[in-house]
């Protein structure tokens, strides 16, 4: 491995990852040291799901991925999502893809809206911090629990609002670990390495960073990327709960779609989203759902033992004669060191301040750009996608380059 880089990263999430990958291709030398390497851990992660609208896969991740290497999209192995439903008291029913129940042209409207603001905040932060604080539409209470369940914040806004929108017209899920090996496997043959570390810290000489240390191992950068913990220990929030139930397909309820949004379990405050895929006669079920550190329970332990028993009660309501054909429940442990691991955190609430610029939003010092899954938490997976492709073009921009990254998604669309 060589001294030098001209960008240097580590963290467990992906938005780093693709800055790195998107550089390289720009002729970067980039390295990214991925910390989420506990073996235990990177099995359990092969059932974590990260979904984006397949809106934005088609028309702005995927050309952009395939003017790198065409075979890169097909490597991440985006796999469709077909019948979306809602659970409410008594009844199960469907929302999309769209069009279902006259929602269509409200959603395709709020779709274009939704990938305008995308592709603009590409090659300039600030567009999404100002759309994030505009007023979100009224409506029913089953449509607010998906929109709650789909953002990786406690509460959502309009930014949420329309992605949700965009999710109901189609969607893929991606596999997290399957992605970034994926991307792993492409920065490693393009000028670039990818490589997992225990621990990774920045290093840090007269006040600025110069590079990256892998324990007795230092490597030194002009531009580092940060996985500086996205929720502070002050601020209200919680862990992202993943798990994966593998049931006998028997057990599937008739009719029940490839997502599901239920009501939160028994003195839990987030819906679950449930993900079915049918495989050699199993169901395999992928649990989401967001679960608030504090209350009675102060143990990291129990807690996660507690939650796994809410969700796992409301399984059996979803699926009914589950116990009687369960094969198996894994739950992911998001904690390490008595603290919630930083890309399994999530904020109540994520506010930015009127004062700070898409610019200073993105930095932490000249030469450091953080990178966490909360800065554009209202969007979730998508939200990482574009926070790696802004992270990308802030290096750029600070070199005075003009071959910035973007995705022309509204080409061939009305703007609106």
């Amino acid at each position: 491995m060589k001294s030098y880089f001209d960008v240097v990263g580590s963290g467990e999430g992906i938005s780093g990852l693709i800055a790195c990958v998107l550089l390289a291709h720009k002729g970067f030398s980039c390295l990214w040291a991925d910390t989420g390497n506990d073996a235990d851990l990177d099995h359990a992660r092969k059932g974590i799901p990260l979904l984006i609208s397949s809106e934005f896969w088609d028309r702005g991740i995927r050309p952009l991925l395939s003017s790198m290497d065409t075979t890169l999209p097909g490597a991440l192995k985006p796999r469709a999502i077909g019948k979306i439903q809602a659970i409410v008291p008594g009844r199960r029913f469907d929302v999309g893809p769209a069009p279902v129940n006259g929602y269509s042209q409200a959603h395709r409207k709020n779709t274009e809206r939704y990938l305008h603001l995308m592709e603009k905040t590409m090659t300039r932060p600030g567009v999404l911090l100002r759309a994030s604080s505009r007023t979100v539409p009224e409506v029913e209470p089953w449509q607010k629990d998906q929109i709650t369940a789909l953002c990786r914040t406690g509460k959502p806004n309009y930014l949420s609002y329309l992605r949700w929108s965009a999710l109901l017209t189609g969607l893929y899920s991606l596999d997290f670990t399957t992605a970034k090996h994926a991307l792993g496997a492409y920065l490693s043959h393009n000028r670039g390495h990818y490589l997992r570390a225990e621990k990774a810290d920045l290093t840090v000489e007269n006040n600025t960073a110069v590079g990256l240390s892998l324990g007795n191992v230092k490597v030194r950068s002009r531009y580092c990327i940060s996985d500086e913990s996205p929720v502070k220990q002050s601020r209200a929030g919680g862990f992202i709960f993943y798990g994966t139930c593998v049931v006998d397909e028997h057990v599937i309820p008739v009719g029940m779609g490839d997502m599901v949004i239920a009501p939160p379990p028994e003195d839990m405050h987030f819906p679950l989203v449930l993900l079915l895929e049918r495989r050699d006669g199993k169901g395999i079920v992928s649990v989401t759902a967001k679960v608030p550190v504090g209350g009675m329970l102060t143990s990291h332990t129990e807690l996660l033992s507690w939650a796994s028993g809410m969700i796992y009660k409301r399984l059996k309501q979803v699926m009914p004669f589950l116990e009687h054909y369960l094969i198996g429940f894994d739950v992911v442990d998001p904690f390490i060191e008595n603290s919630i691991r930083p890309w399994f955190q999530y904020a109540d609430e994520v506010r930015v301040p009127w004062y700070v610029s898409g610019k200073r939003y993105m930095r932490n010092g000249n030469r450091v750009f953080i990178c966490n899954s909360m800065k554009y938490g209202w969007l979730d997976m998508e939200g990482e996608i574009l926070w790696g492709i802004c992270m990308a073009n802030a290096i750029l921009k600070d070199l005075n380059r003009s071959d910035l990254i973007a995705a022309r998604m509204m080409a061939q669309a009305s703007r609106v």
